[in-house]
């Protein structure tokens, strides 16, 4: 018979230490699905942001804009690392995790075995105990009609024996259902370990579902990144080519066009040359135009004077003769009427001539000036701005002045002026001779009258 005092420690538990709160907290921290919600958020807003980036002709050679998508597709390997880190981190703690639950599994398990079998000794134990108990009553039973006074005594001895024996049994029974008690307590937080582990199981499960369907989205992502990245790139190489073709094509415009300045200038210049010929042919021509009219005039008034003296002189030897002898006054009156009418004759006609040949020089005069007016496309040969180009002018009216903010003619205007100026100069000495020649008729008239009443007389 095997029996251990109440105080003896043969046959306990260890009692298995419960995970604390802190701890528990710690476990549940570490295992936290990880929140990918707002990474693909973010993904996807960059993703975004690469897709409708405004790549211009100018943008796309940019240094700073090919730096930007290199940064960005950087975070986006970074991010993505660092989800792979804690995708690895939280396996960790998922392994950690189930390998303390197997461990406290086992122990508990072991614990609750040696429970079990400490109990099935102890109720052997107690069994025997009562067997022993039972054996002793019958055998007190059998010799209570037989005992003598030392047999009482050891009767007394006996029952004080299983006396004690009952009391280690009932001892005995109170370990036992402490045991049972501690075994029932063991079962409850094997339990709530068995259910901790499940939940953990699962959102460990839920987290590696997540994992992979974002594993999944993040690859997609980046596969499109990449194949948005690879067409702007192409895209970006065939705006290149378009640019320098169109550079090549513009350079050589601008070659075609430069060789036409270069002509257009070397005509400009001999443009400039042959104006400043015209404008000197045109000087010149002025010049012995104003010779030739101051001359004109200068014999015009001689001519003038000359007859004005000869018609005096005349008049008066008219007179003179008239007073005389008024038969030859009136034969010589007739010889001079005729010289006269003869002389006014040549003289108109010599005026007509110098008429019509100031007017030929006036139309030569215009001709030429609306020769060099068409040259010229209308430019004013004796105006020009500070570069020395000619300026070009509209044509005025001889009642206004041309707007080149002068008071003066222009040059073609300057030149009819003149030429206006002349043809009434012209208007002017025909009215005077055709009124000298009123006067001499008047005169002769009168002298007639006069030779008549005097031979009346």
């Amino acid at each position: 018979m095997s029996w251990a005092p109440p105080h003896s420690t043969k046959g306990t538990i260890p009692r298995r230490p419960t995970p604390s709160s802190s701890s528990r907290s710690s476990i549940a921290k570490n295992a936290e699905p990880v929140d990918v919600s707002a990474l693909r958020n973010e993904l996807s807003q960059r993703e975004d942001e690469l897709v409708w980036l405004p790549f211009d002709c100018a943008a796309r050679s940019d240094p700073q804009m090919q730096r930007k998508l290199r940064e960005e597709f950087g975070a986006l390997e970074a991010e993505t690392k660092r989800a792979h880190e804690e995708l690895s981190l939280a396996r960790e703690d998922r392994d950690r995790v189930e390998n303390e639950n197997k461990t406290i599994s086992v122990k508990a398990a072991r614990d609750l075995s040696a429970s079990f079998q400490m109990l099935e000794e102890v109720r052997q134990e107690r069994d025997s105990l009562l067997n022993d108990l039972n054996s002793s009553r019958s055998f007190m039973t059998v010799l209570a009609g037989k005992h003598d006074a030392a047999q009482s005594k050891a009767y007394l001895d006996l029952v004080a024996q299983s006396n004690a024996l009952v009391e280690a049994n009932e001892i005995h029974a109170h370990e036992t259902n402490s045991l049972t008690q501690r075994i029932i307590e063991k079962d409850a937080v094997l339990a709530s370990i068995r259910r901790e582990y499940r939940d953990y199981k699962l959102s460990t499960e839920a987290l590696l579902s997540d994992y992979q369907v974002n594993k999944a989205q993040l690859t997609e992502v980046l596969e499109d990144a990449r194949a948005d990245m690879d067409r702007l790139r192409r895209n970006h190489s065939q705006t290149l080519r378009a640019m320098e073709k169109t550079a090549r094509t513009q350079d050589q415009r601008c070659e075609e066009l430069q060789g036409d300045i270069d002509r257009l200038n070397q005509s400009d210049l001999e443009l400039q040359a042959e104006i400043s010929h015209l404008r000197a042919e045109l000087q010149n021509t002025r010049k012995s135009y104003h010779e030739e009219s101051t001359s004109l005039k200068r014999e015009h008034h001689l001519n003038q004077d000359q007859l004005r003296q000869s018609l005096e002189m005349r008049i008066q030897h008219l007179r003179v003769e008239m007073e005389t002898n008024s038969a030859a006054h009136q034969l010589e009156s007739n010889r001079l009427r005729a010289e006269a009418a003869r002389e006014l004759e040549e003289m108109a006609s010599s005026l007509e001539d110098s008429r019509l040949a100031l007017q030929d020089n006036i139309d030569i005069m215009r001709h030429n000036t609306r020769e060099k007016r068409s040259i010229t496309g209308g430019l004013d040969l004796d105006s020009s701005d500070d570069d020395g180009n000619l300026r070009p002018v509209d044509k005025c009216e001889k009642s206004i002045q041309c707007e080149s903010f002068e008071a003066r003619w222009c040059s073609g205007c300057d030149l009819e002026q003149q030429l206006v100026m002349q043809e009434a100069q012209l208007k002017r000495q025909d009215s005077t001779i055709r009124e000298l020649a009123s006067g001499v008729d008047a005169i002769y008239s009168a002298w007639e009258e006069n030779v008549g009443s005097s031979c009346d007389m």
